[in-house]
Parts: C-alpha cells; sequence; structure tokens
C-alpha cells in the first residue's frame, strides 16, 4: 500500500512505499504550540519508505535537543519531524494531517498526556503516557 501527501501549498509532496507505524496524539507543549491545537497526530515510517519531492521548500527548527521539526518554509504546513536519538537514525515520522490518502490506524497512543491542554478529554480508551515512553 502506498501513501501520498503533501504540503497545503503542495511544493513539498511525499509518498510512503512501507508500513505506518507508532501512530501517536502528542500532547507536548512544543506540539500545542506548533498546531494551535489540543495535540498533533504522527505516523512514523522508515526513512527507506519515505520519498519526498520539493524538499528544497522544506524548513527546519531544532525544537528541542529531541526534535528537530520540517515544515513548508511557503505556506508554513507541518510536515515532518525526526527523533533526534536512536529511533530519528531509522525513522521519520510525519503529520497524519497531510495525508491524501485513506489510513486507518488499528492502534494509537497518547503521549506527553500530562502536559494535555485543559480543555481537551481524552474519551478513545487508547492508551495515555504521562511523558513519552
Amino acid at each position: 500500500m502506498h501513501h501520498f501527501g503533501k504540503c497545503l501549498c503542495g511544493a513539498v509532496r511525499y509518498q510512503i512505499s512501507g508500513p505506518i507505524t507508532d501512530v501517536i496524539y502528542c500532547h507536548c507543549s512544543q506540539c500545542k504550540k506548533q498546531s494551535g491545537s489540543a495535540f498533533m497526530a504522527f505516523g512514523s515510517v522508515k526513512h527507506t519508505a519515505l520519498q519526498i519531492s520539493g524538499a528544497d521548500s522544506l524548513q527546519s527548527y531544532c525544537a528541542s535537543e529531541n526534535a528537530e521539526r520540517k515544515f513548508c518554509r511557503n505556506c508554513g504546513s507541518t510536515l515532518f519531524w525526526q527523533h533526534c536519538g536512536n529511533y530519528g537514525k531509522t525513522y521519520s515520522c510525519f503529520a497524519l494531517g497531510t495525508l491524501d490518502t485513506e489510513f486507518k490506524p488499528q492502534d494509537w497512543q497518547h503521549y506527553y498526556t500530562d502536559d494535555k491542554a485543559s480543555w481537551f478529554e481524552i474519551q478513545d480508551g487508547h492508551r495515555q503516557y504521562g511523558t513519552e515512553p
């Protein structure tokens, strides 16, 4: 199964040719600030399964020692982030909201629920972690 996605203006497009794993809803303060919402939804893919076109329109931002975030420099769409630790050497995370193809995760998790927005209730019954497991 192939998945396709892009930023709002279409300058950055990507194709995923492998399984999407580790679907998370991240409630950390950085994700809330970047999205302007209660959380961000991400999936993970192996670097070898992700092909990006228009990468010259990507802007990187090292949000912390743990996360490098990538967004379109034209429209500002959040697209990818990469763990700066060992996980990031093999996997990239991408914003699920940028997918153009249908994707229905079988399972997901909530990370950083200790930072959860006070005005948002998690009601889906999936695993929750106060920080990152």
